[in-house]
């Protein structure tokens, strides 16, 4: 398709834009091979390639050969900002309140979460409340998991909501422990509320996330590592006061995000 578009059209410039994430273990050997191939017979028609992140060109060079490395750029995925609206102040109550956004499927993590609590104790457990936002094919296994170290009472399925983006910040955290990630937008829109992100290394998450700054960084499936995390936020050992929103205005915007790829087409 993209040759003979491009035989047809050769003035014509064709740009491809690369948002997959990549599986935590890599790709099987075969899988490797056929990207491979992908990277000789396609770079030769298409003018650019496009990373939503610094992790993702690195992965295009890697997965399709460094013959690519004079056609890539990297354009951050962008959120609107005006419409979600923002925490004012730093909440300070008896109950900390934790939001979870995402797909409810094994790489998300959202077992390595509920483990996590299971080791704090009953004491702490009482001071925590978790909503997460998300359907998806592991609902029952998580809701089973709930149920089996008696966690209802702290951890709330509230399925899918249109309204996230007025209800981040009511929240002090959002926690994603995810095993692979791309550039997550519900990072960028729980920034731009004010609430600061926990979560793993993994994808672009690290070009956001600086820890101690912006939120808090763990190791993927340290069940143990997020426990002390949640325990520390818990006993104020750990907090966060800055503002997380201003990065996400001035650096990872929609405006800023369309004004790269319009100065990409010209």
């Amino acid at each position: 398709m993209i040759r003979f578009f491009k035989n047809r059209f050769p003035d014509s410039k064709i740009i491809a834009v690369d948002h997959n994430p990549r599986p935590f273990n890599g790709y099987s050997f075969s899988k490797q091979i056929k990207k491979k191939l992908k990277g000789v017979l396609y770079s030769r028609y298409t003018d650019l390639f496009v990373g939503v992140s610094d992790y993702t060109c690195r992965h295009i060079l890697n997965d399709f050969g460094y013959l690519l490395r004079n056609k890539i750029i990297t354009v951050y995925n962008g959120v609107v900002t005006n419409n979600i609206d923002f925490r004012k102040s730093i909440q300070d109550n008896n109950c900390i309140r934790f939001i979870v956004i995402s797909h409810l499927r094994k790489s998300k993590g959202l077992q390595d979460l509920i483990e996590a609590l299971n080791l704090l104790s009953e004491n702490e457990i009482k001071q925590i409340k978790i909503d997460i936002y998300g359907k998806g094919p592991y609902e029952a296994y998580l809701k089973s998991l709930v149920k089996k170290y008696n966690l209802e009472a702290s951890i709330d399925f509230k399925g899918s909501s249109s309204s996230l983006k007025s209800l981040i910040k009511n929240y002090d955290f959002m926690i994603q422990p995810t095993y692979m990630e791309c550039f997550s937008l519900s990072i960028l829109e729980s920034l731009a509320a004010n609430v600061p992100v926990i979560t793993t290394p993994v994808g672009g998450n690290l070009e956001v996330i600086s820890n101690g700054v912006n939120g808090f960084i763990h190791e993927v499936s340290d069940v143990k590592a997020l426990s002390l995390i949640i325990r520390n936020i818990i006993s104020k050992e750990l907090t966060i006061n800055n503002a997380t929103r201003p990065l996400i205005e001035n650096k990872f915007s929609i405006d800023t995000m369309v004004k790269n790829h319009i100065k990409y087409l010209d």
